[in-house]
């Protein structure tokens, strides 16, 4: 397999490990996300005001849950960032 078709693989796979079935996709819910976040970069004692306003940026519609698209979004400004930083 190719190093892309890997990459999105594991996005799919870190998304939906943390993602709760709702009616006919997966979503992460604020807890959730709160998880992932926690797992992934170690986010340590961050306080509940600083998820809300996170998970609001990540939520675009409005909706209340954080999509698998909304997610990807979220990846890719993080790259983008850590691009910069290399340099």
């Amino acid at each position: 397999m190719s190093g892309l078709v890997n990459a999105v693989n594991q996005l799919q796979d870190t998304f939906n490990q943390r993602a709760t079935q709702k009616d006919d996709m997966k979503v992460l819910t604020k807890k959730e996300l709160a998880e992932l976040l926690h797992k992934e970069f170690d986010t340590g004692d961050t306080k509940q005001a600083e998820i809300d306003e996170f998970y609001k940026k990540l939520d675009k519609d409005g909706d209340g849950v954080v999509t698998f698209k909304e997610y990807v979004m979220y990846v890719i400004a993080v790259t983008e960032i850590v691009d910069v930083m290399k340099k």
